[in-house]
């Protein structure tokens, strides 16, 4: 099994959220994390939790569709 990559967009994406933790600057937190071989491609915060259902709504959509093609793709012999 091969030994996973790091990716940088992820860690700096924690580490700035970890400083506003510990800064006091974060009440809540609403994560869409998705691990795959395809690079993380999206990453989105706010306070209003309506307006973060809506991007957790079009992450399930996105990574369907993507699952979709995956599953359709012809399959080499």
């Amino acid at each position: 099994m091969p030994k996973p990559q790091v990716n940088a967009a992820v860690v700096e994406i924690l580490e700035t959220m970890l400083a506003a933790a510990k800064a006091g600057h974060v009440s809540a937190l609403w994560v869409v994390y998705r691990m795959g071989e395809e690079d993380y491609d999206s990453a989105y915060e706010t306070n209003d939790l309506d307006d973060m259902l809506v991007q957790v709504r079009t992450e399930i959509i996105n990574t369907q569709s993507a699952l979709g093609a995956l599953h359709a793709a012809p399959r080499p012999n």
